[in-house]
């Protein structure tokens, strides 16, 4: 065997020892480690969502609640209102209940391309070839209908303007975290970009919460899964919201996995289209 040979070897070696020599760590809800089979329970749960992180060397598992809420003091409150109408040159009154959708990441269609290649490679074992045309059953993609799902987003979402804002004395904002320098190519839409106050408070993990609604008197609401918008309108036209926190203090607590209240969950609703 040549040196050359051997160097390659070794290379590989190396390689699969790095990859299988990879720590696998289960972390549950409040930041505690737990084994396989308490992890696997969990996520089986209502209230539960998981979710796997690469760092380096480590896998991390991790417990995530699907909902939470939080409270910021009214002064915070008013920094964020500020904070968004110099963003967005916009006047926003002090009443208004704050509802930031937030998005890592805006690609180009190139980009968009190569990702949507990738997945199709790893996840449904489809070998794409690299031209800029993807057309398998039930996976077409390319400039078109990248351009038409745009179209599509941005009327999905300005129709959810007008379903929320006036009614429920609410400003919705659509922000944005990496926008690859593409936030005009969107017409009749605005994005803010966040200059990373909202993902450092509210966003910190990847694919966690999506959206937090944020009253005037510093009380919010972190949705990181399907919230059905008969919900949502139900909690945006309370005040109060002690019903709604106890109904989720029951469904995180439960072990029979059973919802209550604006987190029941309902098969169907699935297959709805909802603003948040």
């Amino acid at each position: 065997m040549n040196s050359k040979k051997i160097v390659l070897t070794f290379l590989t070696v190396l390689m699969s020892l790095m990859i299988f020599s990879q720590e696998v760590v289960y972390i549950d809800e409040n930041l505690q480690s737990i084994d396989a089979l308490a992890y696997s329970k969990k996520c089986k749960l209502e209230a539960f969502k998981c979710n796997l992180y690469e760092v380096d060397s480590l896998i991390i598992y991790k417990v995530l609640p699907k909902f939470n809420f939080g409270k910021i003091d009214e002064t915070a409150y008013n920094q964020i209102r500020k904070l968004l109408m110099r963003d967005t040159q916009e006047e926003i009154t002090p009443n208004k209940t704050l509802i930031i959708k937030f998005y890592d990441t805006i690609f180009p269609y190139k980009t968009a391309f190569k990702n949507h290649v990738k997945h199709m490679e790893t996840v449904h074992n489809v070998s794409v070839d690299s031209n800029e045309t993807v057309n398998i059953k039930h996976a077409s993609f390319n400039e078109e209908s990248f351009n038409k799902s745009r179209e599509k987003f941005v009327v999905k979402s300005n129709k959810c303007l007008k379903k929320f804002e006036d009614r429920f004395n609410s400003e919705i904002f659509y922000m944005v975290d990496e926008d690859n320098g593409i936030t005009n190519e969107y017409s009749n839409f605005n994005w803010v970009i966040d200059n990373g106050f909202f993902k450092n408070n509210f966003f910190k993990f990847r694919s966690h919460y999506g959206t937090v609604f944020i009253k005037p008197d510093g009380e919010f609401f972190l949705i990181g899964s399907h919230f059905s918008d008969s919900s949502a309108k139900k909690l945006l036209k309370d005040t109060d919201w002690s019903k709604h926190k106890n109904d989720w203090q029951k469904t995180l607590t439960n072990k029979s996995n059973k919802s209550y209240g604006i987190f029941k969950t309902n098969v169907a609703n699935g297959h709805y289209e909802h603003c948040f």
